[in-house]
């Protein structure tokens, strides 16, 4: 296994560098951050002054370096709380951040000097206020349990490792990977974890709840959607990405069910328009080769990554306004796939649960049922004497031979078995159907996630 991420550290700002130890004192190695540009290096660690001076601060964790005008930015991660502690999920939430300047802001002008503080300010609120930011020291959080335990090189660093998908502060740690400061690079999360406890017929029962949301095409609601440039480097990638796995731990085994869920799967934009009755009615569709080629890699995509038997599940509007036309272009190029490994439950969420009554998603839970029990779940023997149990279709991961992909689509509350209804869906294991059912309500919002296969 590779060594444990740094989980304490202090942090001395002298008028050169800023020096980060480990609190523990277990490392030779002091991490020298220099000043203004937040070059990055290791040194070895002075044998006195281990008892800190006046001034030091502690830290939990390095969020990354920022480059702007007056030079790099350090952000720390100062204070968290725990978000899930089972069978080696430790898990948990930064809650608190510092930013310290490297650089001079005095030395620009009033101007650029107004300019650096805006975006200052916008990732404080935005991006490290959004209360969605998650670590661990000695668990990949990036990862499903299914990919933990049948191809992540446990070997390598927590940061080597890590889904680039779903490393959140990536770019931000470049310095530090740069250096080989492995054990200060803590990849961070963006998305939702959740632990309970509870007992079932006397049997203590352990629920994770992780939603992973992709670092790839994060924009927001109206002005990111869909597939990325075509000739970009998110060719192939979605809008709103989020990989939602629940984990029940008992009796010594772990069981998962991954959902994945995404925005419509085709070029298209809705330009806000708020000075008219339905802001929603924007739509722009580009319907070219282009646009086929980067739907047919995303599902390529996601078969390599979950398994063959994809079931998209499409809660679009049937009835009126843009998300018709946008179902219909879906269809058709579901209709193009022709892949008989994909399928299409097309239901109307907005139709079928009006006025609130979502107990109505027990409807699309019927429907997707046979598909949910034929995926299966991730099993895995969490006892000393096995890290594996790996039974079932998909392989050499555990049980689990699809993935449900949940997003809004057009269609009538029926599933379409042949070229009219297929788009994509991953190949995933999925634990119950009332686990697709609770991933198909969430999908109505843009920016939640679903549970999806290993």
């Amino acid at each position: 296994r590779g060594m444990a991420a740094h989980a304490w550290l202090r942090v001395r700002v002298a008028a050169d560098a800023v020096v980060v130890d480990a609190l523990s004192g277990e490392d030779a190695h002091s991490l020298r951050i220099a000043r203004p540009h937040g070059e990055c290096s290791l040194e070895a660690r002075p044998a006195a002054g281990s008892e800190g001076e006046p001034g030091d601060m502690t830290a939990v964790a390095i969020f990354g370096i920022l480059t702007l005008p007056s030079g790099a930015y350090l952000v720390l991660v100062t204070e968290r709380r725990q978000a899930a502690r089972a069978s080696g999920y430790h898990v948990w939430q930064a809650t608190a951040f510092a930013t310290v300047p490297l650089g001079d802001r005095s030395a620009l002008s009033p101007r650029l000097r107004a300019e650096e503080q805006r975006l200052v300010s916008l990732m404080e609120v935005h991006i490290l206020g959004c209360n969605a930011l998650y670590l661990s020291y000695d668990h990949d959080v990036t990862h499903t349990a299914q990919r933990i335990a049948c191809s992540v090189d446990r070997s390598l660093p927590l940061w080597a490792r890590a889904d680039p998908r779903f490393f959140f502060n990536y770019h931000a740690t470049a310095p530090l990977r740069a250096a080989g400061a492995d054990r200060w690079t803590v990849p961070v999360l963006q998305g939702f974890v959740h632990h309970h406890e509870s007992v079932l017929n006397g049997v203590p029962v352990d629920v994770l709840t992780l939603a992973r949301r992709s670092a790839r095409l994060a924009g927001t609601r109206f002005f990111t959607r869909g597939l990325g440039a075509p000739d970009g480097p998110e060719a192939g990638e979605v809008a709103h990405w989020v990989e939602s796995e629940q984990i029940l731990i008992t009796g010594g085994k772990l069981y998962s069910h991954v959902q994945v869920r995404g925005s419509v799967p085709v070029l298209w934009a809705q330009p806000p328009r708020l000075m008219v009755k339905d802001p929603h009615r924007a739509l722009l569709l580009a319907e070219t080769k282009q646009g086929q080629q980067g739907f047919a890699r995303h599902v390529s995509a996601m078969q390599e990554r979950y398994g063959p038997d994809i079931v998209i599940v499409s809660l679009l509007n049937q009835r009126a306004g843009a998300e018709v036309t946008l179902g219909h272009s879906l269809c058709r190029e579901v209709v193009r796939l022709q892949d008989p490994g994909v399928q299409l439950v097309a239901w109307d969420f907005h139709a079928h649960c009006r006025g609130g009554h979502f107990e109505r998603v027990r409807a699309l839970v019927k429907l997707v049922q046979d598909d949910v029990l034929r995926q299966g779940v991730f099993e895995q023997d969490m006892r000393p004497r096995s890290l594996t149990d790996a039974t079932g279709p998909s392989g050499p991961g555990g049980r689990g031979a699809g993935h449900v992909r949940s997003g809004s689509m057009p269609s009538a509350g029926q599933r379409a078995h042949q070229p009219p209804a297929p788009p994509q869906a991953q190949a995933g294991a999925a634990t119950s159907a009332q686990a697709a059912a609770a991933a198909a309500a969430a999908a109505t919002s843009s920016s939640s996630g679903a549970p999806g296969g290993g």
